[in-house]
C-alpha cells in the first residue's frame, strides 16, 4: 500500500509536535487536554461521517480512502479522509487540485490561509503528521474531532491554549466562524457599548469574563502583571463567554 494520504498510528491520535509517539488512551496528556470521546467505529466524528457516507462523498473518497485507508469492521479509517469530508460539507464541492500526507497539507495553501488562529470549521494540523476539524473554539481553547489511520479510531479532543499538544497551525479553506487572534486568558481587553462608552473587562484563567470596575482595579491588575490587549472588535468580543455577575478584583 502507498504510504501517501495516511497518518502516522500513534501521533495520529494524540499528536505532540516534536513528533514522538503519542500517549495511548488512559494515559493522555493531563495539562488541561481531555479525551472527551473516543470510538472504534464513528460515534465521535461530526457531520454523518461514517462508511456509508464517506464513501458516497466526492474528491474526499477519490483522494483519501479506498487503498488509501485503513479498515477495521466499522469500515475505512483516516485523517485526512475526515477532514476532507468535513471540508466538502462544508462547501468545498471540488478538489483543491492535489493530495499530500498529513502534516504537509499547508505546503500547498496560501501563505494568507495558514496561520496560528483557530477558527471553527478550520483544520488542525500537526508537522509529526496528522490532521483534524476545529468542532469550537473559546477562551479556554479548542474542540477537536478526528480520525486514525492504522489507529482506527475517531475521538473528540479539547486542547488549551497553550498546551505542547497545539496544532503546528490552521489551515483555513471553509471556515464556518471568525479567526481567534490569541489566547484569551489572563488578560484585559475593552469593548465599546452601543451609546459609545467603553468598557474593560478581565478574562481569568478559566477563561471567564469580569467587568473592571474602575481605574484603581485596573492599575492594580497592571501592577500584577495582567497584559492590556487593549480595544476589541465587536466579532471578537462576541466570541468570547458572557460576563460573569461577580466583577474583577485586585489586591
Amino acid at each position: 500500500m502507498s504510504a501517501v494520504f495516511v497518518a502516522t498510528l500513534a501521533i495520529a491520535a494524540f499528536p505532540a509536535q516534536t513528533g514522538a509517539g503519542g500517549s495511548m488512551p488512559g494515559r493522555y496528556p493531563k495539562d488541561g487536554d481531555r479525551l472527551r470521546c473516543i470510538s472504534e467505529g464513528y460515534k465521535c466524528a461530526g457531520a454523518g461521517y461514517r462508511y456509508a457516507t464517506v464513501r458516497a462523498s466526492g474528491w474526499p473518497w477519490q483522494k483519501y480512502g479506498g487503498a488509501q485507508a485503513s479498515y477495521d469492521s466499522y469500515g475505512p479509517h483516516n485523517c485526512t479522509l475526515y477532514v476532507a469530508y468535513r471540508l466538502e460539507k462544508n462547501g468545498r464541492k471540488k478538489s483543491p487540485g492535489w493530495s499530500d500526507n498529513a502534516g504537509s497539507w499547508y505546503r500547498h495553501i496560501s501563505r494568507r490561509r495558514v496561520n496560528g488562529r483557530p477558527a471553527i470549521g478550520a483544520i488542525a494540523e500537526w508537522s509529526s503528521g496528522h490532521v483534524a476539524y476545529v468542532e469550537s473554539v473559546s477562551a479556554s481553547g479548542i474542540t477537536t474531532t478526528d480520525d486514525n489511520y492504522g489507529y482506527n479510531r475517531t475521538t473528540r479532543q479539547t486542547i488549551v491554549w497553550g498546551s505542547a499538544h497545539w496544532p503546528s497551525h490552521f489551515l483555513h479553506l471553509a471556515d464556518q466562524g471568525p479567526q481567534w487572534p490569541r489566547d484569551f486568558r489572563h488578560i484585559i481587553f475593552s469593548s465599546r457599548a452601543s451609546d459609545g462608552s467603553l468598557a474593560r473587562w478581565l478574562v481569568d484563567s478559566s477563561g471567564k469574563r469580569h467587568l473592571i470596575p474602575s481605574r484603581s482595579t485596573y492599575r492594580c491588575l497592571r501592577r500584577h502583571g495582567v497584559k492590556n490587549f487593549g480595544l476589541q472588535p465587536d466579532r471578537i468580543v462576541n466570541l468570547l463567554p458572557a460576563p460573569a455577575n461577580r466583577p474583577a478584583s485586585c489586591r
